[in-house]
């Protein structure tokens, strides 16, 4: 009996002095409890549960970012009605402002390669006021009539009217006075399905087959018809409305748009706008003429600078500059 009382103290005081030795060492584990005001799941939770620090967010996933992999951006804000407005009107004063700086350019002679002396005579010759006054006169007849009273050299194709049937003995009646020897040459001509044309120094009478064949390439200046300024104020050239109104005024089924040999473009040399054009030598005389009457009527406006183009408004007309700095345009 008193061995088991004895074995009992024994363990009893095995316990007592551990408890003693746990309060005087700190704990038997680092499990043991925080301090309340240090541990937020409250008293008796182990400290390694302890939060410590801000709280984050794990990281999404790249394909979740629809963004990317880098940080997100803010949207860019939408730009309300007025404000589209008023950039815009501050756009058009800054670019009437830096037109206004500007002067329209002049053109140089505006035919390249300008013809040579002989040429010359015959262009005059053409231009020159003639009476045609014959009654059944033969072809060749009214030819050398025609050169002796305007002292130029015409003469006939023979190939060329061989192939159609037209001799020079064809017989000829007109009586027209006081037109250009141009008109003329056209008004009995055209009754035969002939035409004329410059080579050789020489007015040749021929059929419209070989004159169609027989292309000339001319440079014609046009810097003072393709200049005009966008929304910005900034030179641009606008060849498109030229050509367009050249190709659709002018012998229309004649250029290659339409599958015949002639053909029209423009480019850009330094500061030079050129039209280079490939026809025949009766069309390449309505481009000249057609010019002409261009810059007659722009002339007729006050000199200022280049007309504005807006590409974004609708167009139904013809733009022009004038060589003296006038212009009809939109502004």
């Amino acid at each position: 009996m008193m061995s088991h009382k004895s074995w009992l103290v024994g363990v009893v005081a095995i316990v007592v002095i551990g408890l003693v030795a746990g309060v005087q060492f700190g704990g038997p584990s680092s499990l043991s409890a925080a301090p309340d005001e240090d541990n937020p799941f409250g008293k008796g939770q182990p400290e390694v549960l302890k939060q410590t620090g801000p709280k984050t967010q794990p990281a999404k996933p790249a394909d979740d970012d629809p963004f990317g992999s880098g940080p997100a951006t803010a949207p860019t804000p939408v730009e309300t009605t007025a404000e589209r407005d008023q950039a815009t009107a501050l756009r058009l004063q800054r670019a009437r402002h830096r037109r206004s700086k500007m002067q329209m350019p002049e053109a140089k002679p505006p035919l390249y390669p300008e013809p040579d002396a002989a040429c010359k005579a015959v262009v005059e010759a053409l231009a020159s006021t003639a009476d045609f006054q014959f009654a059944d006169t033969p072809l060749q007849d009214v030819v050398d009539a025609l050169a002796h009273r305007h002292k130029v050299n015409i003469r006939i194709d023979h190939r060329a009217l061989d192939d159609v049937g037209i001799g020079s003995d064809t017989p000829i009646t007109i009586d027209v006075k006081n037109v250009s020897l141009r008109s003329g040459l056209n008004l009995f001509l055209r009754g035969l399905d002939l035409t004329w044309m410059i080579c050789d120094e020489t007015l040749l009478i021929t059929t419209p087959e070989e004159a169609e064949s027989t292309l000339t390439t001319r440079v014609y200046d046009v810097v003072d018809l393709v200049v005009y300024c966008d929304e910005n104020g900034d030179p641009v050239d606008d060849y498109d409305t030229l050509i367009d109104s050249i190709a659709s005024t002018l012998s229309p089924t004649t250029w290659d748009e339409v599958g015949g040999p002639g053909s029209i473009s423009g480019n850009s040399f330094g500061s030079a706008k050129l039209l280079i054009v490939s026809q025949t030598q009766d069309v390449h005389e309505e481009v000249v003429d057609l010019l002409k009457q261009i810059r007659a009527v722009a002339e007729k406006y006050p000199a200022g600078p280049p007309p504005m183009l807006y590409p974004s408004q609708p167009f139904t007309g013809v733009i022009m500059g004038g060589g003296t700095g006038g212009g009809v345009g939109m502004f």
